[in-house]
């Protein structure tokens, strides 16, 4: 569990995923999950703990449909990983999504009342994009992150997005 995103031999069924595929982790991963590629994955369903590492150079990792990140799981972007939520792309977040790069959302990002966004990393929610905020502390621009998203890198709320509170 755990190891190189490249190599097939980590992956059910012996095969690589790639740009356009629907990726499932479905269990706690005791290692890190490491070497990910630039990808432009169609879904992304995180049912487990684990932990994206990035190459040494920068990535990004694009999800054009259904981004899930279940309750109670944690999912968390290392070196220099860029997640990027496309036009057309649903995130869930029910559990704890950390990063340490950005998270860019173009599309529409529900966050339940235990979701959260945090770590070192910046958020940005672009024109034209919906957030759902589900946390009673909803979601703030200033030094004290609380709510949502408690990221303490720049928290960026683009006034041509629309804000939809579920708390």
């Amino acid at each position: 569990t755990g190891g190189a995103w490249t190599n097939a031999a980590n992956w059910s069924g012996g095969t690589l995923p790639v740009s356009g595929d629907e990726v499932v982790i479905s269990s706690n991963q005791s290692a890190p999950i490491t070497a990910i590629p630039g990808l432009s994955l169609n879904n992304l369903t995180v049912s487990g703990n684990c932990s994206f590492e990035g190459p040494p150079s920068s990535s990004s990792l694009t999800v054009q449909g259904k981004f899930t990140l279940s309750p109670g799981f944690s999912l968390s972007l290392n070196n220099k990983i860029t997640l990027l939520f496309g036009a057309a792309s649903k995130a869930v977040i029910s559990g704890l999504l950390s990063t340490s790069n950005d998270i860019i959302c173009n599309s529409d990002i529900a966050i339940g009342p235990d979701g959260i966004i945090n770590g070192s990393g910046r958020f940005t929610l672009n024109a034209g994009a919906i957030l759902r905020i589900g946390s009673v502390n909803g979601i703030t621009l200033g030094n004290v992150a609380v709510g949502n998203i408690q990221t303490t890198g720049a928290r960026t709320y683009n006034a041509g997005a629309n804000y939809v509170y579920n708390g």
